[in-house]
């Protein structure tokens, strides 16, 4: 038993391997390509595609004047689409939040009225989400957003808000 139960562990190891050189790979790769961008839009268009390897659904809003403007998003429905969407700056929000903080937010942090609200309503109690700012010069000139409302059925938290955090900043 003590030898199967050896054997079982070597294995789980090689799988966790596995899955963290294929995530380095993904990171680099995404990297590389950001580090090619020749544009603002290109980089943008790059940090979505690469977050979405990483999450379900992202999206990038856009600074322009006192509102965020949906951008660009990968997995979402037509029934909410973010480049349909418009937020004020002045409200209540996970995004907003994020543009004022200068800092990533994450919906679990909010405290209830705190505008922890993402711009598609409440999320289910498993679900998580982040916006993490996009800054350019000191200046934040949007937003990255991204969530994951699939059940959960891990035993420890994924590392995905923390792997687009990187790419964001980046």
């Amino acid at each position: 038993a003590a030898e199967a139960s050896g054997r079982e562990l070597l294995e789980a190891r090689a799988v966790e391997r596995q899955a963290e050189l294929a995530f380095a790979e993904r990171q680099s790769d995404a990297v590389r390509r950001l580090d090619s961008a020749r544009s603002l839009i290109e980089v943008l268009d790059v940090l979505v595609e690469a977050s979405a390897r990483e999450v379900p659904r992202v999206a990038v809003f856009l600074v322009r004047g006192g509102r965020l403007t949906g951008w660009r998003a990968a997995g979402f429905g037509r029934d909410n689409d973010p480049r349909e969407l418009e937020i004020p700056i002045d409200q209540a929000g996970l995004l907003t939040r994020a543009v004022r903080s200068s800092s990533a937010v994450a919906a679990s942090e909010a405290a209830p009225g705190d505008g922890g609200a993402t711009p598609f309503g409440a999320l289910p109690a498993t679900a998580a989400a982040l916006a993490v700012p996009l800054r350019v010069g000191g200046e934040t000139v949007g937003v990255l957003y991204a969530d994951d409302v699939s059940p959960r059925d891990r035993e420890a938290p994924s590392v995905w808000p923390e792997r687009l955090e990187v790419l964001a900043r980046h």
